[in-house]
Parts: structure tokens; sequence; C-alpha cells
């Protein structure tokens, strides 16, 4: 009897094995995603079993848990992705039918390294000095002075080149702006406004023959045509926003230039390295020293001499929070008409004058 009933449990335990191996076994693959320093969950993270076709895959919960069902049971390779993050590759992974395979995934924070990253915002070489100046305003440099055609250095004339802004008369820079008046054009200076900074000028213009200003004193300006801010509350017409440049605060410098309207001398240099520094300019005018050896390119009855002088001292404080700048310029300028010699050779009112124009500048700031 015991050995028949012995012989009935070795056919039965014969036979679940064959059972068995015709079926598929399956498991499941479950765990967390954290961050290995912080130990928080990663949600969004991607789980996926590379071993097997297909490739199926999951994504973690918002704690970073994840669940993987029905995954065929033996050895698996698993691969686990977060942006940010090193990717990581756990191989043989043997998963049983008997129980679930429970993951807990610590992931490495990556760090990139890559080349600095400069960040500029994009500026306009005419946009306005002056952040109130929103319309009708743009900015102009040294190298605009001399690049017009017939500008002479001189600002007014340079303006020529811009819309809505036209000549009254080809001999003088007196301009007329949108139609308006051209003595209602303001001149300033550093933010200071400065009467008609013009040599052979005439009461009550704004223009002349030539400019006072050198281009060896001139920085980047502000020319402004319409809606002016209220700090140029007596502008009618048009607004020039001079800029004077600082001076070589390191080395000492000397400039000489000799041309058509006259020689030109300025000096610049450090008062304290590094701290304060001067700029000096100079002019005499051509016609002055051609008069002076009799040599008339104009008219043999007229003369025009002219001559001025501007600087500019500028000073930081030992912080470097405080600037304070002092200004100067001035301007003498001569012309002489001779009256035509005998009566009978008068021919216009102007022959038998004799008028002597002296015409004089200065400002300080």
């Amino acid at each position: 009897m015991k050995a028949r009933i012995l012989l009935q449990a070795l056919v039965f335990l014969f036979i679940i094995p064959s059972f068995s191996a015709a079926q598929t076994a399956a498991q499941s693959i479950r765990g967390r995603v954290v961050d290995k320093e912080t130990r928080q969950g990663l949600a969004g993270a991607t789980v996926v079993v590379a071993s097997l076709e297909g490739r199926p895959g999951t994504v973690t919960d918002y704690d970073g848990f994840f669940e993987l069902a029905d995954i065929p049971t033996g050895r698996h390779r698993l691969e686990f992705q977060y942006l940010g993050y090193e990717p990581l590759v756990v191989d043989d992974a043997i998963l049983n039918s008997a129980k679930e395979l429970v993951l807990n995934v610590e992931l490495v924070e990556q760090v990139v390294v890559t080349e600095a990253v400069v960040v500029a915002a994009r500026k306009h070489s005419n946009e306005p000095l002056n952040e109130l100046s929103l319309v009708s305003t743009r900015s102009f440099s040294v190298e605009e002075t001399q690049r017009y055609a017939a500008s002479g250095n001189d600002p007014s004339r340079m303006a020529l080149g811009f819309p809505g802004v036209q000549a009254s008369r080809d001999a003088r820079s007196d301009i007329i702006v949108r139609g308006n008046a051209s003595f209602g054009l303001l001149w300033r200076v550093e933010g200071v406004d400065i009467p008609n900074p013009n040599h052979f000028a005439r009461k009550g213009s704004s223009g002349g023959g030539i400019t006072i200003f050198s281009v060896s004193m001139l920085s980047n300006s502000d020319f402004s045509t319409g809606a002016f801010p209220a700090e140029y509350g007596n502008a009618l017409s048009g607004v020039f926003d001079i800029r004077f440049r600082n001076g070589n605060m390191e080395n000492r410098e000397y400039t000489f230039r000799a041309g058509m309207l006259g020689l030109d001398f300025s000096t610049e240099g450090p008062i304290r390295k590094g701290r304060s520094s001067y700029l000096l300019n100079y002019r005499y005018s051509t016609l002055g020293i051609l008069d002076a050896m009799d040599i008339r390119l104009v008219d043999e009855r007229e003369s025009n001499t002219f001559q001025d002088l501007s600087f500019k001292l500028h000073f930081n404080s030992e912080n470097g929070r405080h600037i304070t700048s002092v200004w100067g310029i001035g301007g003498l300028s001569a012309e002489f008409f001779e009256a035509v010699p005998g009566a009978g050779n008068w021919k216009t009112y102007t022959d038998y004058q004799t008028r002597d124009f002296d015409t004089n500048m200065g400002a300080v700031g």
C-alpha cells in the first residue's frame, strides 16, 4: 500500500513541471528612481527593458515610482534616463516567477562643462544717448561729422543729411528743421544750454561760418528734431546735445593738424593716473595766417580770422562712484570789409561801406 502511494506521488511530481513548461512565465518589475544626493523622487524618468524586443518601458510617477507588468522571466537589461542626470544601465537583472523584482535606482546629476556664453543686447549705432529721447532723436559720432560731403567737421552741416533738415544759406551753417525757423535751434554741451557756438555768427542766429567745436574734443552726441524731453525746454526746432570726450588717464598725448580750416593743436593726459585727466585744444584759422601774409583767398577787400580754445577736466572719486567734470569753450572771430576806393567805382551800397564785425563767444560748465 505504501509503495503504491509513493509511486503516485512521484508520477504527480513529474507531471507538474511538464504543465509549467507549456506556459510562458511572467512577473512584474517595480521600484523607485531617486536623486542620489537628495533622495528625492524623480518624476518623469524613463524606464526601458532594453533586452526585450520592442523595448517596453514606462515613466515614473510624481514621487518617482514605476511598475512594469507582464515581463517575461529571465535575465534582463534595464535602462534608466532622466533629463539633467547621467543615464544608468542595470545588466543581468534576474526576474523569476516566484517574486517581483524591486529596484531602488539612484541617478547622479549630470554636470555639463561648456564654453562661456556671452549674452549681449543689440544696440543700433544711432541709438540716442539720452534715454528720455524716445523718438525723432539719433546719435552721431565724430566720424560722421567728417564723412558727410562739405560738412567741414561741423555738426550742423552734417545734420543736413538727415530727414526734415535743410540749409537756410549755403555760406552759413544755420539749418531749418521741419520748416521751423533756424533761430529756434538749441545748443547744449555736457547738459548745459549754451549760446550759438559758431564763428562769424549773427545776432539772434543759431549758426555761423565755422563751428567752434574741434573734432579733437567731440564724443558721440545727440541730435533731436522733435518730441523733445522736458529738459530741452527752450528748444523750438531742434537740439544739438554735444558731449566732450575724456582725456587719456594713463599717458600724455599730443596731436597737431593742419588743414583748410586752420591749425589745430591738442594735448591730453592724466592729472593723476587712473583717476583724472585733462583735454585741451586750440585752433587758429588758416585764413588769418594768409591774411597776415597779405594773401586774400575770398576777396581782396575782405579778411577773416578766428581762433578758439576748448578744454575738459575729468575727475573720478576714490571709489569710482562719483564723477566730476569741468569744461569750457571760447571763440574769437573777426571779419573786415574794406570799402572800394573812389566814389566813381561804387555800384552797390556795400562798395562804399567799411565794415568790421567781431563775434566772441564763451561758456564754462
